[in-house]
């Protein structure tokens, strides 16, 4: 198991929300070949909405 922090922003334009972006961290404990690990891995997603849906466009 693991833990996480994710925060998320918005971008708005002409006073509706068009994209969004999510920041965030994890660590991530395991055992693999019989010896422990601990990962901190970090990312950002990048979305975007058209024609009223959202659509992750980086990752």
């Amino acid at each position: 198991m693991g833990t996480s922090d994710i925060a998320i922003g918005y971008v708005s334009g002409a006073g509706k929300i068009r994209m969004a972006v999510a920041v965030g961290v994890y660590f991530e404990t395991g055992v693999t070949k019989g010896k422990a690990y601990l990962q901190l891995a970090r990312f950002t997603d990048t979305c975007s909405k058209q024609n009223d849906q959202w659509k992750c466009v980086a990752s």
